[in-house]
C-alpha cells in the first residue's frame, strides 16, 4: 500500500472490501500506518443498515462474479463488512441508500474537496 500511494499521489484508489481485511495484527498496522498518511479514506456502504447492504452486496457479486463469497459455510461478504478494524481505517464513510453511481461519486468528490 505504501508503494501505491507512492507511485500515485493525489490519486483515487479503489481497494474493495477484502483488501482492507486484513487478520495478521503486524500487517493490518502497517496499513493503518500507510493509509494514516492519507487526509481521506472513504468507505463506501450501499446502505446504511447492515443488513440491507449484505443482501445487496451479494447480490452484486452473485450477478458479476458468480459468488456470494460463502465457501464451505464460511460467509466471507459478511466478515468483510462486518470487519471493525477495516471500518476504522475510514476518515470518512457514504452510502448509496436512494443515489445512483454519479451521485455517490458527487459525494465522494465534496469530501475530497474539503482537503
Amino acid at each position: 500500500m505504501r508503494r501505491v500511494l507512492a507511485d500515485h499521489p493525489g490519486a483515487v484508489i479503489a481497494l474493495g472490501a477484502g483488501h482492507t481485511t486484513i487478520h495478521d495484527a503486524r500487517l493490518r498496522a502497517d496499513l493503518a500506518v500507510a493509509l494514516g498518511a492519507c487526509p481521506h479514506v472513504v468507505g463506501l456502504q450501499p446502505d446504511p443498515d447492515r443488513d440491507r447492504a449484505l443482501a445487496i452486496l451479494r447480490t452484486r457479486c452473485e450477478a458479476s462474479k458468480g459468488t456470494g463469497w460463502i465457501s464451505e459455510g464460511h460467509d466471507l461478504l459478511a466478515d468483510w463488512l462486518d470487519d471493525e478494524a477495516a471500518r476504522r481505517l475510514a476518515t470518512a464513510v457514504v452510502t448509496g441508500r436512494g443515489r445512483g453511481a454519479a451521485d455517490v461519486a458527487k459525494a465522494v468528490a465534496r469530501i475530497l474537496d474539503r482537503a
